[in-house]
């Protein structure tokens, strides 16, 4: 398997194409099993557990920027109660032919903002998945 460079693993917003959210530094994606206990005396010893609900989440730290139209759109989503915060997401990449990706519903979690002395600020985004993932090769 081929190593791959993390500058190419991205968060895309999906409408009319696939739009990467702009100005990303990092990202990370993570999907989750929520294990059932299903330990009992016969067990011997040993936690036992069967498969429960699947769950999945991203994150993105960007360099703020408020002229960027892609950043703005995610914070008014968030900030306005009226406005639903889902977004249909690929999280991969989404380059080259044969590039692996997810695609999933998901709604914004939260966005936070820092900004240390003489550094840019950042903004972070968490993103909470809303429907089961679907894998996506590039064509």
């Amino acid at each position: 398997m081929a190593k791959k460079n993390g500058k190419k693993f991205r968060i895309y917003i999906v409408g009319t194409g696939n739009v990467a959210i702009p100005l990303e530094k990092t990202t990370s994606f993570s999907i989750e099993n929520a294990i059932i206990d299903a330990s009992d005396k016969d067990s011997g010893g040993y936690a036992t557990g069967i498969d429960g609900q699947r769950s999945w989440s991203a994150e993105t730290t960007l360099n703020y920027d408020f002229a960027q139209t892609g950043q703005l759109a995610l914070l008014d989503a968030l900030i306005d109660p009226d406005v639903s915060t889902e977004q249909n997401v690929l999280i991969g990449e989404d380059n080259e032919t044969g590039d692996i990706a997810w695609s999933g519903s998901a709604l914004i979690a939260s966005a936070s903002f820092s900004g240390d002395n003489e550094s840019l600020v950042t903004l972070d985004i968490s993103l909470t998945g809303n429907s089961p993932l679907t894998k996506v090769t590039k064509a």
